[in-house]
């Protein structure tokens, strides 16, 4: 049920905020007179861009692959990547305690 009054509190309202209504008009008129005035380039640019989209998407597809297979590539040469990193990760906690109790052992 809309409430009562004038048409501008309706469309408050309906819409929340006054502005709202105004989006699609911002929208909808540049794209308007856009294409009355260039009609085919403005079109042929359209859908160009929309062609584009999928290749777009293709491509970054493609980055992302080659960066997952680069980063394998890299843990490999440096070493078995997160199970040495855990084993060095170790070994320096050992070496910090031993530290720890020799500087204990000195005072």
């Amino acid at each position: 049920m809309l409430p009562s009054g004038s048409l501008s509190q309706k469309c408050i309202c309906f819409c929340g905020h006054p502005f709202n209504v105004l989006l699609p008009i911002t929208n909808v008129v540049p794209i308007v007179v856009v294409t009355l005035q260039v009609r085919f380039a403005f079109v042929a640019g359209l859908a160009v861009a929309l062609l584009l989209f999928p290749v777009n998407q293709m491509i970054s597809k493609g980055i992302q692959r080659a960066s997952v297979q680069l980063m394998k590539a890299k843990d490999a040469r440096v070493g078995g990547g997160r199970q040495r990193g855990r084993e060095r990760e170790r070994k320096r906690e050992r070496e910090r305690e031993e530290m720890v109790c020799k500087s204990i052992l000195i005072f």
